[in-house]
Parts: C-alpha cells; sequence; structure tokens
C-alpha cells in the first residue's frame, strides 16, 4: 500500500539500485497520452472532467505514462487511465476514505465509460477535497509547487510571468527526481512572436521548503551532481527535450496554458538551466552560503537561484541569480 507521501507526489520515486547510482539503469517510459485519450478530454466522454480542471485554479492536471492524474494541494485526487476502446479507470487510494468511512465510497466513481459517469465525478470534486485537506499537512513543498505551478500557467497574470511548467515530479532511473520541468519563455513581445528565433530555454527546477532542506542527502550539492549526470549524455537530453516539447504541446492544446501568443514552439535552446527555488529561506541563517561556499558547478547547466518577486509566485527571469561556483548573498 502507497503512503500518504507517495499519494502526494503521485506515487512512489524511484530508488537508485545499488552500485548504479548516476548511472542509466533502464529506459524510463515518455510521459505522453495518446490522441484517443487526447480527444475524448477535448471532446469526449472526459470533457466534464476537462472542464472542471479549466475552470478551477486549485486543480492541476498532469500527463503521465498514458494516464493522467489530477492534483489539488499537491495531493493526487485522480488517477485516470483507458482501461478500454472507450473506458476508463478512476483509481483512488483507500487513505483518502478511511476518515470518512463508509459514505465516502459512494461519492467514488472508479469506471468512466458515459459523460454522465464523468460529470459525477467532476462533481464529487468538493468531497475529494475534504478529503484531502482532512489530512495533516506533511508536504508544504508540494503544495508550494501546485501554486508555482497555478501562478506560471494558468492564473490571470500567467501570460506576463517568463516560464511555463511542463511538468512536476519527473522520475528519472538512476538520477533521482525533477521537483518540477519548464521552459524560460520570456514574455517579450519578439520573444513569443519568433520562439525559434529566440529560442526557449529548458529549465529544470527545485524546489526547497525551508532551510533544513538545503543540506546532507537530498540538499543542493547532490541534486546538482545527480542532474549533471543525467545531462551528461546528448541522446538522453535530446529523447527528454523531445519528450518536454511533446507535452508542452499536448497541454496547451488541452487549454491547460493562458498563452496569448499562437506561436507554436518547435526547438529548444542548446543550453539548459537548472533554477533553484527557495520556500521561506531566512536570510539572517548560514546554511545558504555555506553550501554555496562548496563552489557548486555543473559542466551541463547554469546554476540560478529564483528570488521572491514581492512575494508572488511568477517567475521573472529578472529576478534569477546565477550561481556558477561563487559565493551568493542577496535579499528577498
Amino acid at each position: 500500500m502507497a503512503t500518504y507521501s507517495q499519494i502526494k507526489s503521485g506515487g512512489a520515486p524511484i530508488p537508485d539500485e545499488p552500485g548504479q547510482e548516476g548511472k542509466m539503469t533502464q529506459i524510463m517510459k515518455p510521459r505522453k497520452i495518446n490522441d484517443n485519450f487526447k480527444r475524448d478530454l477535448l471532446e469526449g466522454i472526459l470533457t466534464p472532467i476537462m472542464e472542471c480542471v479549466r475552470k478551477d485554479e486549485t486543480l492541476d492536471l498532469e500527463i503521465r505514462h498514458n494516464y493522467i492524474d489530477i492534483y489539488y494541494r499537491g495531493g493526487r485526487m485522480f488517477h485516470i487511465k483507458p482501461i478500454s476502446k472507450r473506458g476508463y479507470s478512476n483509481d483512488i487510494d483507500e487513505h483518502f476514505h478511511l476518515p470518512f468511512g463508509e459514505t465516502a465510497k459512494s461519492y467514488v466513481v472508479n469506471c468512466i465509460s458515459t459523460k454522465a459517469e464523468a460529470a459525477q465525478m467532476a462533481e464529487n470534486v468538493k468531497e475529494y477535497k475534504k478529503w484531502i485537506d482532512y489530512h495533516e499537512k506533511e508536504d508544504a513543498e508540494r503544495e508550494f509547487e501546485q501554486l508555482i505551478v497555478r501562478e506560471n500557467n494558468y492564473s490571470r497574470i500567467s501570460n506576463d510571468t517568463d516560464y511555463y511548467i511542463i511538468d512536476i515530479q519527473y522520475a528519472t532511473s538512476g538520477f533521482g527526481q525533477f521537483d518540477m520541468v519548464g521552459i524560460q519563455w520570456p514574455s517579450i513581445n519578439r520573444n513569443r512572436r519568433f520562439p525559434n528565433r529566440y529560442l526557449p530555454v529548458l529549465t529544470i527546477m527545485e524546489i526547497k521548503y525551508g532551510d533544513q532542506a538545503l543540506s546532507g542527502k537530498a540538499g543542493l550539492l547532490e541534486h546538482f551532481e545527480k542532474t549533471d549526470n543525467f545531462l551528461e549524455e546528448s541522446q538522453r537530453v535530446k529523447s527528454f527535450k523531445e519528450e518536454m516539447l511533446l507535452m508542452f504541446r499536448t497541454k496547451r492544446e488541452l487549454g491547460l496554458y493562458r498563452i496569448v501568443s499562437q506561436s507554436q514552439i518547435e526547438d529548444l535552446a542548446e543550453h539548459i538551466d537548472y533554477l533553484v527555488l527557495l520556500i521561506n529561506h531566512k536570510n539572517s541563517k548560514t546554511m545558504l552560503n555555506n553550501e554555496l561556499q562548496k563552489k557548486p558547478k555543473m559542466k551541463n547547466a547554469t546554476i540560478y537561484l529564483g528570488k521572491a518577486n514581492y512575494f508572488g509566485y511568477g517567475l521573472y527571469k529578472e529576478c534569477l541569480e546565477e550561481c556558477q561556483g561563487q559565493f551568493l548573498t542577496f535579499d528577498i
């Protein structure tokens, strides 16, 4: 049975195999859905669910390998996958049922074969939210992660930020997990009108909630090293970029981005950025500076630290500090 932290992230992270840390131990299945699935979301039996996601900014739809997850407050609410040519299953973990007993089961739609069933599922969203709200808030990082997705992808200010988030909790094989992956596509007229002349930059993002998460196991330096190893192999990077571009196009087609420009992105810049987002960092604490004094470097990406933009979650190019083997201090 999955733990609650695994439910929050949409599944258990894939651990490195002993002796295989930083090596390509297996081929990860690409995150994409087929045309039939996409058609059912846009104009078929899943339309009520798609409309619910578009209308409710507290929900976040993410594409996985031939299935979708829908999140609320960083917790996975729906897990929808095809089970036949015209039907879908929806798995809800029993952790969400336990606090409410047998009455909760009456709100669960496990099989979707008609638009009416999908509409009932969308209608029950308010009940699903209660189940997630009931749990102790175990992972604030996931909740802030979804806030960042909302502000940069589909809030009313999204078209004016410089980033779009493509995916969250991207699992690799042997290189850890990326909190978020997005593109830097500056909200400047020329960049938005001519994206194939001013190529957007693929950006891997790491979120750290509180200063205690900055060091030790799964701290900043470990993430820098694993990500750099992931980006070492050119064919893997090429496949990664292609996967992200396809996912971006699919989510754009599904109406999951607020983008005024009609221009299509056909390619990405050769270089990749690595953006660290520090949530509630306290300037008077020394842990961040101690880590940066170790002069972290990445051969295959440029490291940036994101600074708060007057307490918002919109990401802007001007609010980055380059961190390439140098000591930094900054005010938030």
